[in-house]
């Protein structure tokens, strides 16, 4: 009876949930209806005024409600270009590319982006809230190259961009530090023109340290007189203080702030025409908005703000903001913005605005661009795809064909007039019989050119592998520009040169003897000649060790190699000395320098050695065998006085050689 009531109190609690549900009183997420994960590969990197794009992917664990995706950044030097998604359908696991751009000045470090799956059932209900990490790195363009103190100042308004005669406003100057020091006991203060003054607080604020890559942010109230009048105004920014050496160090910064006084038109009159943009572009390329605004009054237009706003997927690449200081009667003023289509498929619309600085009178006009190429917004890329250079590497001081071959990846978009630059960066390789630059006329979507180059490489080039760069500009069809750039390696090879001298005959030598071999050697190569062995082999035995090893040996050195040895008999004697060593691009390399020797039959004594030989010379002299044998004795005394003057140069040597 008890489970029984348990059970009916369940199934009533059951039905009122989902009366509740259905009438709206509950939403469906608060008992966990909705579920969706959002992840993404890898970190994201990013420098110093760069853009990046973030892929991130939701996969909907429960629930079929419509959402969409967000990416927010509380960092104002984060700008999110691209930070939403349309309304994906419920259910549905999808995919989105956000597009984000990090000033100049943001601090280098680890910055905090968000992105939410946002129910879009009216409720606005947050499903998931995930934090991604954006490391942003310092950038080397964004800092002085002169080894000084340097910055960059901006600055903003409170309540608008300009100051307004007889008002109190608060300025805020941020000071980026893109020196090559940190800036210690720092002090910043303003020089102001005549009209514009401090309304309260210090002239100068103690800033302390500011190191290299940070942005301080300095607040001033700026009291504007009420007859001042309307133009932009010189600010002068001061920062002083001491160098990463302690050393002083001033520098000035000059912004030029508007401000709303009298002398010009009280009633803006003005009109924005000779709106110039292309018809078409294709995913990827760059192309250029313009427009004019012309003041129609009788009277000059002061302070006038000119603003064209792009939407989602182009990407301003200058400035898309204009304050005009002064447009005199019936005149204009033309303003340019150079744009990037990051996402094809769509009709761009622009809007333009033109107007007093502070808000209070505008117009507008529109204007738009079709960028094709459907919406995967990717650059037609073209690239070198494979590359040849003869299968070996190149001898240095010879010349060979570089056949590059170039790719256009793309599917559906011809590239055409295309320039393609190659360089070597240490200056290998030079161009035989033409520039290091080609053209080419066009290359279909979806195939390839094969191009043949002559070079040569320098003589004295440094035996590696070089790194050459492809540098590639070319247009779509719609007009759009495009570059890329590409890295092949060649590698280069000195030739190898041992030299070896001839190995002079040791003189008579009988079978009982013991000979005495030497052979000078040089490296006339450019390169080294490491772990070198030196060995001899041939019709006779060697007195110790037939292999020397000598080690490395450089460029221009020289050296010799000795040894004494026994003939195996008498006749000729055959041998070779071989030279075993490895090249500069470390294979094992051999040389052999053959040598013949004449050797005599031993000398035989048939006599009894102890018994003292008979004196066979008659009265008139001594006869022909003594006289022989007594050349022969000379012989043998000068080949020994030879061989011991070669010993003691050599023993010489290697003393010379223990002392260094």
């Amino acid at each position: 009876m008890r489970k029984l009531r348990k059970l009916m109190t369940r199934r009533i609690g059951l039905v009122a949930v989902a009366v509740l549900l259905a009438a709206g009183v509950l939403p469906q997420t608060a008992f966990g209806v909705d579920s969706i994960s959002i992840s993404h590969t890898g970190g994201f990197n990013v420098v110093q005024g760069d853009g990046i794009y973030i892929d991130v992917e939701s996969k909907v664990l429960t629930g079929n409600t419509d959402y969409s995706l967000h990416l927010t950044s509380s960092d104002s030097d984060i700008s999110i270009v691209t930070g939403s998604s349309g309304v994906f359908s419920g259910g549905k696991n999808q995919s989105m590319t956000f597009a984000v751009k990090v000033a100049k000045k943001a601090s280098a470090g680890d910055h905090k982006l968000s992105v939410k799956a946002i129910a879009e059932d009216g409720s606005g209900t947050v499903i998931t809230d995930k934090s991604i990490t954006l490391s942003v790195a310092r950038s080397q363009d964004s800092y002085s190259s002169l080894g000084r103190a340097a910055f960059d100042v901006d600055y903003s308004v409170a309540g608008g961009d300009t100051l307004i005669a007889g008002k109190t406003q608060a300025l805020k100057l941020s000071l980026f530090n893109r020196g090559n020091t940190v800036i210690k006991n720092a002090r910043i203060s303003l020089s102001l023109p005549e009209g514009l003054s401090i309304a309260s607080g210090a002239a100068t604020i103690n800033a302390g340290y500011l190191s290299i890559g940070s942005t301080y942010v300095a607040e001033y109230p700026i009291a504007v007189d009420s007859g001042v009048v309307s133009k932009s105004y010189p600010v002068t920014v001061k920062i002083a203080g001491l160098d990463s050496s302690n050393d002083d160090a001033s520098l000035e910064e000059t912004v030029y702030i508007p401000v709303a006084g009298v002398g010009g038109s009280g009633s803006l009159d003005l009109e924005i025409s000779g709106v110039q943009a292309p018809a078409s572009v294709s995913a990827g390329a760059d192309f250029t908005v313009s427009f004019d605004v012309v003041n129609k009054s009788a009277s000059d237009a002061v302070n006038v703000k000119a603003v064209l706003d792009q939407p989602d997927g182009v990407i301003n690449k200058t400035k898309n903001v204009f304050l005009i200081d002064r447009i005199p009667a019936g005149g204009k003023t033309t303003c340019s913005v150079s744009l990037n289509a990051r996402q094809g498929g769509q009709y761009a619309l622009f809007e333009i605005t033109a107007g007093s600085a502070d808000g209070s009178q505008s117009v507008s006009q529109y204007a738009g661009t079709m960028i094709s190429g459907g919406g995967g917004g990717a650059n037609p890329q073209l690239m070198v795809s494979a590359y040849s250079y003869g299968g070996q590497p190149v001898s240095a001081g010879s010349r060979f064909i570089l056949s590059l071959t170039l790719n256009n990846t793309s599917t559906g978009t011809a590239l055409q007039n295309i320039k393609v630059t190659v360089s070597s960066d240490d200056s290998a390789f030079l161009p035989v019989g033409t520039s290091n630059a080609f053209y080419v006329a066009s290359i279909p979507a979806g195939s390839s050119y094969v191009h043949p180059m002559r070079l040569e490489a320098q003589k004295d080039a440094e035996q590696k592998t070089s790194m050459v760069t492809i540098n590639m500009s070319y247009e779509d069809t719609a007009g759009g520009t495009h570059t890329a750039s590409d890295i092949i390696s060649i590698p280069v090879v000195q030739e190898t040169r041992l030299v070896i001298d001839e190995i002079l005959d040791p003189g008579y030598l009988t079978a009982d003897q013991m000979g005495y071999l030497n052979v000078n050697y040089y490296n006339m190569g450019k390169t080294q000649l490491s772990n070198l062995r030196i060995s001899v082999e041939g019709d006779f035995s060697v007195d110790g060790s037939a292999t020397m090893y000598m080690g490395n040996m450089t460029s221009g050195k020289s050296d010799y190699y000795s040894v004494n040895f026994f003939p195996n008999g008498p006749g000729p004697l055959n041998g070779k000395v071989v030279f075993t060593f490895e090249d500069a691009a470390g294979d094992e390399r051999t040389v052999e320098k053959h040598f013949t020797f004449q050797v005599g039959e031993a000398m035989i004594w048939d006599g009894d050695m102890e018994e003292p030989m008979p004196d066979y010379r008659p009265s008139g002299g001594m006869s022909i065998w003594k006289t022989a044998a007594i050349f022969l004795a000379a012989g043998g005394a000068a080949f020994g006085a030879a061989r011991y003057k070669k010993s003691r140069k050599r023993k010489r040597d290697e003393e010379f050689d223990l002392d260094e």
